[in-house]
């Protein structure tokens, strides 16, 4: 016993140790673009920086651009901006240019860490190596999963996305108040960093729970409805901050929806299904489609050769009743593939007459690009690395 706590204390530290200098490795190089600027490229940075001396004044929930107009954009990046200049000294536009180099390693570290969680450290490091430095080689970060340096919003959100994710099996699984507490905790900050991923998140967990219930007796409905009760309020309660100002005084009316309406040239309806193939056809997803029909049929051998493994399911389904559905890493990650996916070919043919029937908020569609580039690559890893 104590061997085999020796053995697995040395592999949590390697584990650690290696991934800790993969990100090293990616920081270090984005420190070394930002280090000395004091001012960023992109009209998305210079509206954070606006957002955030705004906050720092004292117009907490104000507009930048407009006197007596609240702000609009989602608060979590300004509000952290103007505190760290408040802590720090530093100026705003200083923190805007180079703060992206610490905020956006929120996404690798909690990438890393779930994808541990779920398929195991091997795949979290591959699945690393692959965001920090394979999969976004040719395209902006904003739109394909990559570390940046440049503070874009969706860049480290779709990381509190991730963290979130990672407290949503709990919360459906168990159901206690804690649970709830915490996925709804991580699902407001998600909220308030980036519109598009709580709609994202909303979606998965509104198909995660409705899947469980659909398999569950009465007493435990009665705990899924109490946990996703509470996880609702909670998350409501801590975005107040966005939500609250724009229901108030703007009943949720946009007044110019350009803003939402903006599309990246390459995901636009006419050039969509260019940049598909030529996406889909880079070496990653290759090797995911392969490393797919290796785990099919790696599981189909492995199952038909354990006659241990094979009795015991076949007594299960005789003698029990059939156990209730949970939520796992590997559904959720589904789910978040496949919602993304739809979501991406919403916004990429929003001017068609059929989608333009959806009640859904416009979003830029790289943001379920960005989305699905984390979702197609991360839970397919565990296909090509032996358990």
């Amino acid at each position: 016993m104590a061997s085999l706590a020796f053995d697995r204390r040395v592999r949590t530290t390697g584990f650690v140790v290696v991934s800790g200098v993969l990100i090293l490795v990616a920081f270090v190089c984005g420190w070394d673009t930002v280090a000395g600027l004091r001012w960023p490229f992109d009209s998305d940075h210079f509206r954070n920086i606006a957002n955030a001396v705004t906050f720092k004044d004292g117009g907490v929930l104000s507009d930048a651009h407009y006197a007596g107009v609240l702000a609009w954009y989602s608060p979590l990046t300004s509000a952290l901006l103007a505190l760290g200049s408040l802590v720090t000294s530093v100026s705003v536009n200083r923190l805007g240019t180079q703060g992206g180099a610490v905020l956006n390693l929120v996404t690798p570290v909690a990438l890393c860490w779930v994808t541990a969680r779920w398929f195991g450290r091997r795949v979290a490091v591959l699945a690393l190596v692959v965001y920090l430095f394979v999969l976004a080689s040719d395209y902006p970060p904003w739109a394909v999963a990559s570390y940046s340096p440049w503070l874009f919003v969706n860049v480290y959100a779709i990381g509190l996305f991730i963290i979130a994710l990672a407290a949503l099996p709990a919360a459906v699984n168990r159901g206690g108040t804690k649970d709830a507490l915490l996925f709804g905790i991580a699902a407001g900050v998600v909220v308030l960093a980036h519109p598009a991923y709580a709609v994202l998140l909303a979606a998965v967990t509104t198909v995660q729970f409705l899947v469980v219930a659909w398999h569950a007796s009465r007493a435990v409905l009665r705990r899924l409805l109490r946990s996703a009760g509470t996880s609702a309020l909670v998350a409501l309660a801590v975005s107040a901050p966005f939500w609250l100002p724009i229901m108030v005084r703007y009943r949720w009316h946009i007044e110019n929806p350009k803003a939402g309406a903006w599309t990246w040239p390459e995901l636009d309806s006419g050039n969509f299904l260019s940049f598909a193939r030529s996406f889909l056809w880079r070496w990653p997803f290759s090797v995911i489609a392969v490393g797919l029909a290796v785990w099919v049929v790696r599981r189909r051998l492995r199952t038909s050769k354990d006659p241990v493994e094979r009795t015991a399911r076949t007594g299960l389904l005789s003698s029990q009743r059939p156990r209730s559905i949970q939520v796992t890493g590997l559904s959720i990650l589904t789910i978040w593939t496949v919602t993304s996916f739809v979501g991406l070919l919403i916004e990429v043919y929003r001017d068609r007459a059929v989608v333009r029937l959806l009640p859904l908020p416009d979003a830029p569609s790289h943001h379920y690009l960005l989305a699905l580039s984390v979702a197609a690559f991360k839970p397919h890893l565990v296909l090509l690395v032996p358990v």
